[in-house]
């Protein structure tokens, strides 16, 4: 698997008690999960004790390798500091729980460890343990830095960044990491929804120009023609095909979990903003609730877990709308 694009200022940022929306451990975990030995080191250097406190157990023998090697290897005026760290986390590895209120009712910690057993820990410590498995929830596609008159600081998915941003007179958004997506096998055929011509094609080229210039172009690829033909028959036993444009908008679809032949994959779609939000199992029913509409907002995920998950943090945070083509319609709180 392609390896994350870490901003490891970005992740001090996050871990900083001045962070206004600070991310859950397990967030922090897995944003994390990838990061190099130096990319470690780099965030014990710029964090300092008390913020490193509040990782969860999980990373902390990472840090605490991190923590070895920093020391071993270059002497530093923080090197004290440092020492306290490993000492703190040599205690917490194995039962982590949050630092208490008054430090002064901690347990005094042990004896400095020499320089020279640091170094020999440092060495063995070269290959940082594997990071215990963590639900698919937790896992992150991607991390947000938004500013925009309602909030700013960092955040943990697209529905919340876009609902933070998008339509947002002044507001901003850059990704500060991005997750690749899992690699998919190419499709051996593709099924053509929405474009001059519907039907199912077997070659990209043949696919290109049958939805280039066409308003609400949608198509999907499959692992067989089989599969892309039950698609396509499907869709248009309910209506959801078209080759013009001038054609009334779709009806609302309603969310629902049962499989049906649309399901290329494994992916789950949340509609926060469109025709009628809710989690969708195919990118066609998804498409048919925000095609053409101003102001949608929707992102997909790789189970029903992190979908259900994302939906009830849009439906809590009140950023459920109904849309029409004319504009919002209504919004749920």
């Amino acid at each position: 698997m392609a390896r994350q694009t870490v901003d490891v200022h970005a992740i001090v940022e996050l871990l900083s008690p001045s962070n206004p929306n600070p991310l859950s451990p397990d967030a922090l975990d897995a944003l994390t999960a990838d990061l190099s030995l130096a990319d470690l080191q780099a965030v014990v250097e710029l964090l300092g004790l008390g913020d490193l406190a509040r990782l969860s157990a999980p990373l902390i023998p990472r840090v605490m390798a991190a923590a070895q090697a920093r020391v071993a290897s270059t002497p530093a005026a923080d090197d004290d500091e440092i020492d306290n760290l490993i000492r703190h986390l040599d205690l917490t590895s194995l039962e982590f729980s949050l630092p208490d209120p008054s430090i002064s009712q901690r347990a005094p910690a042990p004896a400095p460890v020499p320089r020279a057993q640091r170094a020999a820990a440092a060495a063995a410590a070269r290959s940082p343990p594997t990071t215990p498995s963590r639900s698919t929830a937790a896992r992150v596609s991607s991390v947000y830095s938004v500013s925009s008159p309602t909030r700013s600081g960092s955040t943990n998915g697209w529905l919340e960044a876009g609902a933070a941003t998008q339509g947002v007179p002044g507001a901003s958004v850059r990704t500060v990491i991005r997750s690749p997506k899992p690699s998919k096998p190419s499709p051996a055929a593709y099924a053509v929804y929405f474009g001059h011509q519907v039907g199912v094609f077997q070659a990209w080229s043949q696919v290109q120009p049958l939805i280039k210039n066409f308003r609400g172009a949608f198509q999907c690829g499959y692992p067989s023609v089989e599969a892309a033909e039950r698609a396509i028959v499907y869709a248009r036993s309910k209506g959801w095909t078209a080759d013009s444009t001038d054609l009334a908008p779709p009806l609302p679809i309603p969310s629902s979990y049962a499989p049906n032949p649309l399901n290329a994959n494994s992916e789950w779609f949340v509609v926060s903003r469109g025709l009628h939000p809710g989690i969708y199992s195919s990118g066609l029913e998804c498409h048919l609730n925000v095609v053409c509409l101003k102001g949608s907002l929707y992102e997909s995920f790789t189970s029903l877990e992190a979908a259900e998950h994302a939906f009830s943090a849009a439906f809590i945070a009140g950023e459920l709308r109904t849309l029409s083509l004319f504009g919002p319609v209504s919004s749920t709180s």
